[in-house]
């Protein structure tokens, strides 16, 4: 949303600079330019207020010395962008902060930071601003609508001939032009002399030649963007004068002395009495009576405008355009125009610096993303995507909160940092750039089969069966034993990596964005390998409750038929979920019973909060997946209860340790690896769980997961 609030204050700011100029040279303007130019003139300022310049146009790199809004909005926006390609992160937040995040998950821990107060201000500014701008723009609409309601009542067809419909109205208070696309000219149900009609129909047709009506609507459509912006309304209102001053001076071109008396007597004849409802979105020939003053003054010393004129209003109107766009555009480099010499462009921190307690590098990429990277020594999870924009040779990277400036030197290959919120960075620090084929030149290349997007999506198939043996026979550079890079295609570059507990990440990195893909996790809950690729989109199956205790008596039952199994009847109750008549599970008693698709299939699992035993009685988590006849289930007997709640249209799960009815921690309900994710803390000797159900109805073996 700050985005729009940038681009709607960038508009605002440069369309009031360009009014307020105006307004300046009004007086040196107003008896030397044609009216039309005038009017122009104005026009300019509208397409200012409405056009977002700046992405449109761009300083040459080096123009500092141009003032430039976007640039100086820039500073004080701060910009909340929402990178699509993200992975969202297995967060488990409790009373002691972050808890459980997997080493596999810490490319992506940067998630779990909250964002900065700032960015919630310009979300509810952009919220203010929207509903004063919808409240607005549904005023005008809707005076005009009961406008032309009005006249459709007593509007009376006449048989004068006309490009366009003539009709008499009783509540018109002055000639006007109304309707955008089936355009119709009203006068007042009054009586008019043939030299006053000729006036008044000439007088309409030259503003339906001109689009007037067009215009008045674009002036509205700023007025309601800019509500807040008093500029915005002064402006529309010396637009209608110009306007209809503009139309006069055509009016009059080629009359005599006593032709423009003539219709200076037309002028005070259709004068609004101001008696009669006012016209909206529409043009009127007199709507203002203390208009009239300089509208008869000026049709009396009309004189038709030389040559020099003509040239100097259209020198005057050309100066305009190109200060709307100077004050509207952006920096050269503001749009990241910035050329890379390969994406991402590393740099490096280098001299006497230790990366190991200093930040040790800073990555830019093709679209505009960044990603500052933490020490080993630091424990903020700093890591993550963010977002880098250029302003002369300063360089700015903001990510979940944190900004760094660097001083950009050597044609872009030298980075020194010139101010920071970020720990671990110091004011000074240099990072130079180094190149991908530098870096890795020092390293082991293993020659091989060429890996390509096609050989991943077979090896994504096997997901978390992967090992580092899949890929040895595809060239790849070894940076150590544990350590593989692969390069795909030229357009991702893939990582192999063992872990010391003998498990092994796979992780993908598009070049372009640094958007990433943990490959050994595809299958899992929110990770399905096409939909990273682009080549399909996975539809979320919105979480639902079907039925709790609180919702059945003893002895009462719960039936559900769903249409992705359109054969099977589903009965629910206190003790038992059934399939037709295939118990899924059982419990004593089932506290509440959710609809979920853990497993991107598109089809919903039932997922339950269960209590189990005699004696001892503990709460669990069981999940069945009716499409494979898989159960999954989250017990540690005698240690911790779990149970399930839907938030925010998210199904979530709580831990609590046994017989405290206070959660500890929670996080969403997922399936990761092949197992509902594990989060909190876990048993020092956890039970293997055996489920006192059957096995599933379709004969498949039952996958339940024990705790080991």
């Amino acid at each position: 949303m700050t985005e729009l609030i940038r681009a709607l204050v960038v508009m605002s700011v440069s369309g009031s600079i360009l009014a307020a100029l105006l307004f300046a040279l009004k007086p040196l303007i107003k008896n030397r330019l044609p009216k039309a130019a005038q009017y122009y003139l104005w026009l300019v300022v509208i397409a200012a207020l409405l056009v977002p310049v700046s992405r449109f146009v761009a300083l040459p790199a080096g123009s500092a010395a141009i003032p430039s809004i976007s640039e100086t909005v820039d500073r004080l926006v701060v910009s909340n962008k929402d990178i699509a390609d993200r992975i969202a992160p297995y967060e488990a937040v409790g009373e002691d902060g972050l808890i459980g995040i997997p080493a596999e998950f810490q490319p992506i821990a940067d998630e779990l930071v909250p964002e900065p107060w700032y960015v919630a201000l310009w979300d509810w500014c952009c919220i203010v601003w929207m509903l004063g701008a919808i409240g607005m723009l549904g005023y005008f609409l809707c005076a005009y609508i009961a406008f032309t309601d009005r006249m459709k009542l007593t509007n009376l067809p006449t048989d004068i001939s006309c490009p366009v419909p003539v009709c008499r109205s009783a509540k018109a208070a002055t000639p006007m032009l109304i309707g955008l696309f089936s355009p119709v000219i009203v006068l007042p149900d009054r009586e008019y002399t043939e030299d006053r009609l000729r006036a008044v129909l000439f007088h309409e047709l030259i503003h339906l030649r001109r689009r007037d009506v067009l215009v008045k609507w674009l002036s509205v459509l700023a007025c309601a963007v800019h509500w807040f912006n008093p500029i915005v309304w002064l402006t529309r209102r010396e637009i209608d004068r110009a306007c209809e001053l503009s139309c006069d001076e055509a009016v009059i071109a080629n009359l005599d002395p006593h032709g423009r008396q003539s219709y200076g007597d037309t002028l005070l004849y259709v004068a609004a009495d101001g008696k009669t409802p006012r016209a909206v979105l529409s043009t009127t020939m007199c709507e203002e009576k203390k208009d009239l003053k300089e509208r008869l003054s000026a049709i009396m010393k009309n004189q038709k405008h030389t040559r020099a004129a003509v040239i100097t209003s259209s020198a005057v109107i050309c100066a305009t355009v190109l200060a709307a766009c100077v004050l509207g555009a952006g920096d050269g480099n503001n749009g990241n125009s910035f050329t890379l010499h390969e994406t991402p462009q590393k740099y490096v921190l280098s001299g006497e610096g230790d990366s190991f307690m200093r930040m040790p590098s800073v990555e830019l990429f093709e679209n505009g993303n960044a990603r500052l990277s933490q020490p080993l020594i630091s424990s903020l999870g700093m890591f993550g995507i963010g977002e880098y924009k250029l302003s002369g040779d300063e360089l700015t990277v903001r990510q979940n909160g944190s900004v760094v400036v660097f001083t950009m030197s050597d044609g872009g290959d030298t980075l020194t940092v010139k101010s920071t919120n970020l720990p671990f960075t110091d004011v000074g620090a240099v990072y130079k750039y180094q190149a991908r084929a530098d870096y890795l030149s020092g390293y082991t290349n293993v020659g091989g089969e060429a890996l390509t997007i096609e050989a991943l999506r077979e090896l994504a198939k096997s997901a978390n069966n992967l090992t580092a043996s899949d890929f040895e026979k595809y060239a790849h550079v070894d940076i150590d034993p544990d350590y593989h890079i692969f390069d795909v295609e030229g357009k991702y570059t893939f990582a192999v990596v063992l872990d010391a507990d003998g498990s092994t990440a796979c992780n993908l990195e598009r070049k372009a964005d640094g958007a990433h893909f943990p490959l050994h996790l595809n299958g899992s809950t929110g990770y399905v390998f096409e939909a990273y690729l682009g080549n399909e989109k996975t539809v979320r199956y919105e979480p639902r409750k079907w039925y709790s205790t609180e919702d059945i008596a003893h002895g009462k039952t719960h039936e559900l038929t769903l249409p992705e199994f359109p054969d099977v009847k589903f009965t629910g109750s206190v003790g038992s979920v059934t399939a037709d008549t295939a118990e899924l599970f059982s419990g004593m008693p089932i506290w509440n019973v959710y609809l979920a698709d853990l497993t991107n299939d598109g089809k919903p699992e039932l997922c339950a909060t269960v209590s189990w035993g005699s004696g001892i009685v503990d709460t669990h988590i069981a999940v069945y997946d009716y499409a494979t006849g898989k159960t999954y289930t989250l017990w540690d007997r005698g240690s911790y209860d779990y149970s399930l709640s839907l938030q925010d249209g998210k199904l979530m799960v709580h831990q609590y340790r046994y017989d405290n009815d206070r959660p500890r921690v929670s996080s969403e309900l997922r399936i990761v690896d092949g197992a509902l994710y594990r989060f909190g803390e876990t048993p020092e000797a956890p039970a293997v769980i055996t489920p006192p159900w059957p096995s599933s109805p379709s004969g498949q073996a039952d996958e339940s997961v024990g705790l080991a």
